[in-house]
């Protein structure tokens, strides 16, 4: 029967995704592997796109039939339920049936009802640009994934960041000669780097960055081009993570830690009426969305002079060349989109040794971005003044950074390491400021 708990540390948490559009699943009582579920992270679908995520508590060991679960879910997806109905174009629904899901309200017209901007674009304005090391075993999957996109982009540019560039070319290029998939060799270690070569090789008008751990969903780059159609003025758009499996102690924390999704419901940014009303913005990178899977403008992307080669993976930073990215773009006044519906999977990691190497990546290269921002004498000054509040948001226990965590007995060890890392930060951003003026 095999065990019924994990062995250490939290539960691991049912990921599953339900299309409203049909009848509800039940829930099944344990993973493949035996232990039990406490909770279940849901996301909702309807006319094939997701827009609504809702946690539900179900009975370890015990199934959850489609009547209980329908009762659970519905109090926590009707706001964005009836906000997409609503856009479409139909009438709002009280309840959810879990025989025949919101079918017969949404009178079965599916993706078909959906009529929204796309700004002008189209697949064919879009290069999907990935680095990688070439360790990720999903890698093929995302690019024949990518190819087989109801909307498919105009190319695809794999980025070989392993110097040696031993595996990942011949290997692609050999997979997918007839296709629009092109693999350059970055030269040099470093994921903004190789960002920044995948980019420069670019033809299209938008530019849209992925990890080479994620999988995209069927409406990915249909998400993204929505995005920029939200308003006129969108210039970078990212779109919704979520966790492919929770099913590891490991896998649980990073998405306690923060995980990457920023919710369904879709959010503008910028220095004016979208202004977000915390006192730390726009100096709080993490709001905007991540690396992972976002898209720009290529004029933006340019004139801002690309990801800073200084911050990220493969450098001693470790992290940040992202959110760093996504903060000037709002700080240069320009309009950055959150749109839900372009939602990949992300494979987190599964190990605690991987897990406290994560976590503190994620404060080195947090405090190296904000770190970055105090050359600046003014820009120095106006963070000076926020430093009480960012300790608030770093540290409270009432911060909405730590509400995943609060009352959960969350190891201390991992936040020291995130404290370590945004401590160490003015160090390893000296250490590759230096390195990267002699490369």
């Amino acid at each position: 029967m095999g065990n019924t708990e994990p062995p250490a540390g939290p539960w691991p948490v049912l990921v599953m995704q339900i299309d409203l559009d049909r009848p509800l699943p039940a829930l099944p009582d344990r993973t493949t592997a035996g232990a039990r579920y406490r909770t279940a992270l849901v996301t909702a679908r309807l006319h094939g796109a997701p827009v609504a995520v809702a946690q539900v508590k179900v009975t370890p060991g015990v199934a959850t039939p489609a009547a209980l679960l329908a009762a659970l879910l519905w109090p926590s997806i009707a706001n964005e339920v009836n906000t997409h109905l609503r856009e479409d174009g139909l009438a709002e629904v009280t309840m959810l049936d879990p025989w025949q899901g919101l079918g017969n309200d949404t009178n079965g017209r599916g993706p078909a009802c959906q009529r929204f901007s796309t700004a002008g674009l189209a697949g064919d304005d879009v290069t999907v640009v990935i680095p990688t090391v070439g360790t990720s075993p999903v890698l093929g999957d995302l690019v024949r994934s990518l190819l087989a996109l109801p909307t498919r982009p105009a190319a695809i540019v794999v980025v070989d960041n392993d110097p040696a560039g031993r595996f990942v070319g011949p290997r692609l290029e050999r997979e997918f000669a007839d296709e629009p998939v092109l693999v350059v060799a970055a030269g040099r270690r470093g994921a903004a780097h190789a960002r920044n070569v995948g980019a420069a090789v670019a033809e299209t008008p938008v530019v849209a960055f992925l990890d080479d751990d994620v999988a995209v969903d069927p409406g990915w780059l249909g998400g993204l081009l929505r995005g920029f159609g939200r308003d006129s003025r969108v210039r970078c758009v990212t779109g919704l993570i979520m966790p492919a499996s929770l099913d590891f102690p490991a896998q649980v924390r990073i998405q306690q830690f923060g995980g990457f999704d920023k919710g369904a419901t879709p959010r503008l940014f910028d220095l004016a009426e979208h202004a977000a009303p915390h006192p730390l913005y726009p100096y709080l990178p993490g709001i905007y969305g991540s690396g992972a899977n976002f898209a720009m403008r290529r004029e933006v992307f340019v004139a801002l002079g690309g990801f800073d080669e200084r911050l990220g993976p493969g450098t001693a930073t470790r992290g940040g060349e992202d959110i760093d990215l996504l903060m000037r773009t709002v700080l240069g006044g320009h309009m950055l989109a959150y749109e839900p519906q372009a939602m990949v999977l992300h494979h987190h990691r599964a190990t605690d040794v991987d897990l406290r190497s994560a976590v503190f990546g994620y404060g080195l290269g947090l405090g190296a971005v904000l770190w970055k921002q105090t050359a600046g004498r003014e820009t120095r000054r106006e963070l000076a003044h926020r430093v009480p509040e960012g300790v608030r948001y770093l540290l409270g226990r009432s911060s909405p950074k730590n509400a995943r965590i609060r009352g959960e007995a969350y190891p201390a060890s991992l936040r020291m390491a995130e404290i370590a890392g945004i401590v160490s930060a003015p160090l390893g951003f000296a250490r590759s400021r230096n390195h990267s003026s002699m490369s």
